[in-house]
């Protein structure tokens, strides 16, 4: 099996904001559980989120809490 994550975002900001979601040492197993536990079946899916800038500094999304996901898409399998 394999798999494509792709990160995009408005800004470079946003992009960098992502990929700490899933790089981040404080947050990636937190956030990868939850994209294991809330999307298991999919064969495919996509989160919209939002990322913080707090003083120029990026800050790491935490998609167990919901006010930082905006939309998740999932195509369950057939």
């Amino acid at each position: 099996m394999r798999t494509v994550t792709i990160c995009n975002g408005m800004f470079g900001r946003g992009t960098y904001g992502v990929v700490r979601a899933l790089t981040d040492a404080r947050f990636r197993d937190r956030n990868s559980a939850f994209l294991a536990q809330h999307f298991k079946d999919a064969e495919a899916f996509s989160i919209l989120t939002t990322v913080s800038v707090v003083s120029g500094n990026v800050v790491t999304p935490d998609w167990t809490q919901p006010e930082t996901r905006v939309h998740e898409w999932v195509e369950s399998m057939a």
